[in-house]
């Protein structure tokens, strides 16, 4: 039995991104592409997974950025968190 051929294109499309952005994503080590014949559909989820949490983190942040319009001087809710979680 054949395997089907996963290409960069396959993972984009199933991530509902572009092929530039996951090769963004692979520059920057945030996924990795699966090697040739193997277990693509598994590999291709948790590219899809990551995807996600890039997603969230980049929704996080942007809501954050926000909220750091203070003036000079002003406490940054971005490093209360941080000091917060930690």
């Amino acid at each position: 039995m054949a395997e089907a051929k996963l290409t960069i294109g396959h993972i984009a499309r199933a991530a509902g991104v572009n092929v530039e952005t996951v090769r963004y994503y692979q520059r920057r080590g945030l996924v990795s592409l699966p090697p040739k014949r193997a277990r693509a559909v598994e590999k291709l989820a948790l590219i899809q997974s990551k995807l996600v949490d890039v997603a969230r983190l980049r929704d996080v942040l942007r809501g954050l950025a926000a909220a750091c319009d203070q003036p000079h001087g002003a406490i940054c809710p971005i490093i209360e968190q941080l000091e917060a979680e930690s």
